[in-house]
């Protein structure tokens, strides 16, 4: 099973994790952009969207904070104070709204 999914806009975070997967992430089965939109085709996971659960910028940093040094990405030093790991991680959070 899988999601198909079309986008607005460019979303270069789709193309990073196309190259890069991990076992804690979809699979991501085709990225194809535009300059208007990208279409996504990721594997389905089941249960609750993160899009459906409301969390404080507190509660999202905690989240993601854990889900990298659980998924072993962490860098040296802080990966929130790296502005493009902290997009990166908006990003993921935002793309099933």
């Amino acid at each position: 099973m899988f999601v198909r999914k079309v986008l607005a806009g460019r979303h270069p975070v789709y193309q990073m994790l196309q190259k890069d997967s991990h076992p804690c992430l979809p699979k991501l089965y085709e990225v194809a952009a535009s300059d208007d939109y990208i279409t996504v085709i990721e594997e389905y996971i089941e249960g609750q969207s993160c899009g459906a659960v409301e969390l404080s910028e507190r509660q999202f940093r905690q989240i993601v904070r854990e889900l990298v040094l659980d998924a072993d990405l962490a860098i040296k030093g802080s990966v929130l104070d790296d502005p493009f790991l902290y997009q990166l991680a908006d990003q993921l959070a935002q793309r099933d709204r």
